[in-house]
C-alpha cells in the first residue's frame, strides 16, 4: 500500500466475542481513529462498527498499511 489504493481493514473479538460493551467503548474507539488516522497520514473513507468487529475503508500515504496501528484501540490516541 501507500500507493493510494484504498485497503478494507477488518477485526473482531477472539472467537466471536464482544469487542464493544456500551456506546462508551464505540466512542473512544472512534476518537482514537480520528486521531491516529491523522497521525498516519490515512484518510478514512467509510467505518462500520458491530457489537464483536468493525470494518474501516482506508487509504494511506504512510506506506505499508500492515504497518499502521490505526485500528488498533489499544494504540496510543495522542
Amino acid at each position: 500500500m501507500g500507493d493510494g489504493t484504498p485497503a478494507h481493514v477488518m477485526q473482531g473479538g477472539n472467537n466471536r466475542q464482544a469487542c464493544f460493551f456500551a456506546d462508551d467503548d464505540h466512542l473512544f474507539f472512534l476518537d482514537c481513529l480520528a486521531k491516529n488516522t491523522k497521525r498516519f497520514q490515512c484518510a478514512l473513507h467509510a467505518y462500520v462498527l458491530m457489537t464483536n468487529h468493525f470494518h474501516l475503508l482506508l487509504t494511506s500515504e504512510f506506506g505499508d498499511l500492515a504497518l499502521v496501528p490505526i485500528w488498533d484501540y489499544t494504540a496510543p490516541c495522542g
